[in-house]
């Protein structure tokens, strides 16, 4: 019998794996809610610690520190090294300092009902699970393209400092 027990929970457990994985897998995008506000990356670390440092450590973790003084002053600057910029999210360092930076809700989206969701343990259930634009790159292409010569840009950070 307990060997019975044991083999069922491995049976839905893989079963459970391969459902929530095969929705990332394929890419199949969902919104979060139209009422969804951004959170903010502290919020994520207190469930998605590693990924949370990963971040920190990363680029996108210091994304609007490499903004040069006059460049904070240029809408078209600040929207990639902040989250959500036009769109409910960062609107300036005093009233959305959580928002600074290229943060999980950059890709994920508006992450309030995800939290609630968690808070309230329904996992899946929360309708947001996977990146809100399913197209690879096709987020990341709206600041990562050509018109940017990056190598100048470093050299002006390096002059600055």
């Amino acid at each position: 019998m307990f060997s019975k027990k044991i083999a069922l929970y491995a049976v839905l457990a893989v079963g459970i794996a391969a459902g929530v994985g095969g929705l990332y897998v394929q890419g199949q995008a969902s919104s979060p809610p139209e009422d969804a506000s951004y959170v903010g990356p502290e919020q994520c670390k207190l469930c998605h610690k590693k990924r949370y440092q990963s971040w920190k450590e990363s680029a996108h973790g210091t994304a609007y520190e490499d903004l040069l003084p006059v460049e904070r002053e240029k809408d078209e600057c600040v929207k990639c090294h902040v989250t959500g910029f036009d769109m409910g999210g960062f609107t300036s360092e005093g009233d959305t300092p959580e928002l600074k930076h290229v943060t999980c809700g950059s890709c994920h989206g508006p992450g309030s009902a995800h939290v609630e969701a968690a808070g309230r343990n329904i996992g899946e259930e929360s309708g947001w699970d996977t990146k809100i634009d399913a197209t690879p790159g096709a987020r990341c292409n709206k600041c990562h393209n050509q018109h940017i010569d990056f190598s100048a840009k470093a050299q002006k950070l390096r002059e600055q400092r």
